[in-house]
């Protein structure tokens, strides 16, 4: 597999729960928001409670987690289609709830999409209000897969750091050159772009032709943060997000 599917010591129960703790520590770095686990809410009518996996501070965020991987040839096993399936319906059953999400891994056998890609694919048609969070550990960042532009999209929560300081060899204090990021977005091609701000391609948000070149193109930026700029380049939606091959950020 081109993507690690997790430890490979346990058994694919705690695979689950391993699986389930790394989203929530990835999407409450990324959205800002307190995940509490194995919260019961009433669904249906009459409402009957169940559990879900992860339950937002604000009531109104829900995600169910499921570690799945795709055979060698790429398909998807008829029992983890209906072990997705149930959690999306489960999830279309909540009264009240604002974001759904069955997030799934970003695993893939060689030469095929994800897990996430695959089922949102082939399943469209059932999901409704839900979407399909594709959750790389590796990276630590979950992107949201062809969602609805009329659905709502979670934000991500912005933090202000301070400028870094260090010590000289003569024990002046000197104020140390940080590194910025800048996200390229084409509209056109359906791609987005993490760039260093000095990069040749980058240009501190300028591009090589100076700015924004048309309606199709726009520069995100600066971040002081490299994560922090990956995660603007996920919100993007567009499938084709990675670093620049130059700068290399």
């Amino acid at each position: 597999m081109n993507k690690r599917a997790g430890p490979p010591d346990i058994g694919n129960a705690a695979k689950g729960a391993w699986f389930e703790a790394q989203v929530k520590s990835i999407l409450e770095a990324q959205w800002g928001l307190l995940l509490r686990s194995g919260v019961a809410l009433p669904i249906g009518d009459p409402p009957k409670a169940r559990r879900f996996d992860l339950i937002g501070e604000d009531g109104q965020t829900v995600v169910e987690c499921k570690f799945i991987a795709l055979t060698q040839s790429g398909n998807l096993p008829s029992p983890k289609r209906v072990e997705c399936n149930k959690a999306v319906f489960y999830l279309n059953r909540l009264q009240a709830v604002v974001y759904r999400y069955l997030a799934l891994p970003m695993v893939r056998p060689r030469g095929y999409e994800s897990t996430a890609r695959y089922y949102w694919r082939t399943s469209r048609r059932l999901l409704g209000p839900v979407q399909v969070l594709e959750v790389d550990v590796d990276v630590g960042i979950a992107t949201v897969v062809g969602s609805d532009p009329k659905l709502p999209r979670r934000t991500v929560a912005r933090t202000t750091r301070p400028p870094t300081v260090g010590q000289s060899a003569r024990g002046r204090v000197v104020r140390v050159r940080r590194v910025t990021y800048w996200v390229y977005e084409n509209w056109a091609q359906k791609r987005a772009r993490v760039h260093r701000a000095d990069c040749v391609h980058c240009n501190a948000g300028q591009g090589t032709r100076g700015g924004s070149s048309g309606h199709m193109v726009r520069w995100h930026g600066p971040f002081r943060d490299r994560v922090e700029a990956f995660h603007r380049a996920a919100r993007t939606g567009h499938l084709d997000t990675q670093g620049c091959e130059r700068c290399d950020p």
